[in-house]
């Protein structure tokens, strides 16, 4: 004869009281998380509402905006690039954004704009210097290392110095390494395109290129230092362009002694060594 035993309550069944407070605590939860959307709601209109009237407050109202390092640029041009406006509200001026639209000038190599409040700007740029102008197609603007950025305008700088007799296939975006005659005429830039003991601001007018006979510096006869300034051609060829610059220095001397370049309308320094000077309407002479 068997006892029946009755079946004992599985670790999964769970009294009413615990059910209970299992739904309690679901319950607050589900009340907490309640509160938490109603509370950040509540911040959001609030946060919203005080950044629109602080952006229509006049306090905020921008007193001073500060533009450095714009040599090229106006004032007016920087503002006008970077989209923003005098007396804009420094809270809705997107720093970020207007720093790209200050990139995206050719003129500028960096820009940095800063927030001052209550009431101030600061825009910081770093342009571009032009070296020359390159004669080439519609014509191009090169920058100190000799890469080119920008097409030739008419409010380009309009007394530099002019590269002539190259052509698009000597374009390339590293000269120092390009084509040998666009090579040689930014090393021969670098040398003669900022000279200012020999000639005056202006007066070195273009760097000829000729393949076969290389570099010839075409001269103004107005604005001379050193006499130099008059010679209307000088010829330099390819390489050792310091030691040419000494070479002009010293023919310079010596002929500022004999009555100066005016009397001459050709310079030959293709070898340091020595100058073939032209006079103005008779034949070559060495020195």
């Amino acid at each position: 004869m068997s006892a029946y035993a009755p079946a004992s309550k599985g670790p999964y069944k769970k009294s009413p009281v615990r059910k209970r407070k299992a739904a309690a605590r679901r319950g607050f939860f589900l009340a907490g998380m309640a509160l938490f959307v109603v509370f950040m709601a509540v911040l959001g209109f609030v946060f919203t509402k005080a950044h629109n009237a602080a952006l229509r407050s006049a306090a905020f109202k921008a007193r001073e905006i500060r533009v450095t390092g714009a040599r090229f640029l106006s004032r007016r041009q920087v503002l006008d690039q970077a989209g923003i406006r005098e007396g804009a509200n420094v809270l809705a001026v997107n720093l970020s954004l207007a720093r790209k639209r200050l990139l995206a000038n050719p003129w500028i190599v960096d820009a940095q704009v800063k927030r001052h409040l209550p009431a101030g700007l600061e825009i910081g740029i770093r342009e571009r210097a032009a070296l020359a102008a390159l004669d080439v197609g519609p014509g191009f603007l090169l920058d100190e290392d000799g890469r080119v950025f920008k097409r030739l305008e008419a409010s380009d700088p309009p007394d530099l110095v002019r590269v002539k007799g190259l052509a698009f296939s000597d374009m390339d975006p590293a000269p120092e390494s390009g084509p040998a005659a666009f090579a040689e005429a930014i090393r021969a830039l670098k040398v003669f395109g900022r000279e200012k003991r020999l000639f005056a601001p202006g007066t070195l007018k273009e760097i000829r290129v000729d393949r076969e006979l290389g570099l010839e510096l075409a001269i103004s006869g107005d604005g001379k230092k050193t006499g130099a300034g008059a010679a209307k051609r000088i010829r330099i060829g390819y390489g050792s362009y310091g030691e040419k610059r000494k070479a002009l220095e010293r023919v310079a001397r010596h002929m500022k002694s004999h009555g100066g370049f005016s009397k001459y309308s050709f310079l030959d320094l293709s070898a340091p060594e020595r100058a073939v000077v032209r006079p103005v309407g008779r034949g070559i002479k060495k020195q």
